[in-house]
């Protein structure tokens, strides 16, 4: 139940983007690699689904959460720098709608189709 504006979340994404890469002001980069790397035969990692996309141009990490209220879906593919975001201000059946959303994104920023 986080609660923080979009320009917030785009921000905190982008952390974890660039995270893979190199150390951040908050984590060292070992630690994103640890928040990020799903255990042998899993793809679960630390609230993050980690998840080979083409589009991402390797892995992309990935995250859908609500508040009861609002739903959020994050795809982050750190390779392209990509953070997408899709945002509902309703959590009822919406987790389809901010899917579909982020494949227009894909498609539209990142020029690839999912």
């Amino acid at each position: 139940t986080v609660h923080c504006s979009l320009i917030d979340l785009a921000h905190y994404a982008d952390l974890h983007s660039r995270g893979q890469f190199a150390d951040t002001p908050l984590l060292k980069h070992e630690s994103f690699l640890k928040l990020h790397t799903a255990p042998p035969g899993q793809d679960y990692a630390m609230g993050w689904i980690v998840a080979p996309r083409p589009w991402a141009g390797g892995v992309a990490l990935t995250h859908t959460g609500s508040n009861t209220t609002f739903l959020v879906t994050i795809w982050i593919a750190p390779e392209k720098h990509a953070v997408l975001i899709a945002a509902t201000n309703t959590a009822n059946d919406a987790a389809k709608a901010a899917d579909e959303m982020i494949g227009v994104l894909v498609r539209r920023f990142l020029k690839q189709s999912q």
